[in-house]
This record gives C-alpha cells, structure tokens and sequence, in this order.
C-alpha cells in the first residue's frame, strides 16, 4: 500500500492498529512526527497504539478521535501534555503489571466530542495470565453536534 490517504466510507468506523514502539523506528531514530503522518494517511477513527509514548502534538481532523491502548506512561501528571489540548485523557484504571495491577499505563485519549460513560480494567483468572497487562474498555458517546 502507497502512502496517499487511504478513503473510507464516513458512514463506517475505520479501527486502525499500531504498536510503534515509543517511536523508535528500525533506523533507531525516535519520531513521532512520521508515526502521526501515518495514522493520518490511514484516515482512522480509532487508534490502538501498542506501545505508545505520546510525546508529540496529535494531528487531527475535526471528526471524532479516540487513541487508546499501552502509552508507556507511568506519570499521572506530566509526559501527556501533548494530548491535552485537543483530547481528554483517561485511566480506566491499574493495568499494569497483571500479576499486580499498581499501575495505569493503559489509557483512553478522546477528542472532545466523544465522551467516556464508563469503563474499567478486565481482572479474571484468564487476564491475570495472559498477558502482563490487564485490558481496558470503555464505553464513549459521540456528541454528533460537536
């Protein structure tokens, strides 16, 4: 696939996966500039970013964004200062590490015309084993007249 922008319909969601790593490329050279020009050629609504350092202004259309999965950021008050101006940032709670939750590393970034109603971590048998991280959900509103 080129690199023009990939069209969707803009009746569908489009979910678009990434683990990027912290931004650090194979060349060894960390930017998050040519990681957010990517996701913008995609053309996505949702975003799991595995592995994500958010350390970088988020380019963004004005249609409802949501970035969410492993930010590898484990200050709740400093290191997502790039998010804040266009996204509202949530922990929906300890992910990390599975066998003993103490830290919320896993978050929800919505822009603000998507609203959380809910959400939580996932702790069961199963997801204490299966990986080191406990998932996240959340439920979110799309306010349509934003």
């Amino acid at each position: 696939m080129d690199m023009a922008k990939v069209p969707h319909n803009p009746q569908h969601l489009r979910l678009a996966s990434y683990n990027i790593r912290k931004a650090k490329g194979v060349d060894g050279r960390y930017d998050t500039g040519r990681i957010v020009d990517i996701l913008a050629r995609l053309d996505t609504d949702v975003v799991a970013a595995k592995e994500a350092a958010i350390r970088a202004a988020v380019a963004r259309d004005r249609r409802p964004t949501a970035i969410l999965g492993d930010f590898n950021e484990w200050s709740p008050a400093c290191g997502l200062e790039p998010l804040r101006a266009d996204f509202t940032v949530h922990a929906p709670g300890k992910s990390f590490h599975a066998a003993m939750p103490m830290a919320t590393v896993d978050r929800i970034a919505l822009s603000r015309d998507i609203a959380l109603t809910d959400g939580g971590v996932v702790q069961t048998p199963q997801s204490l084993r299966a990986s080191d991280h406990l998932p996240i959900w959340g439920d979110v509103v799309i306010d349509r007249a934003a």
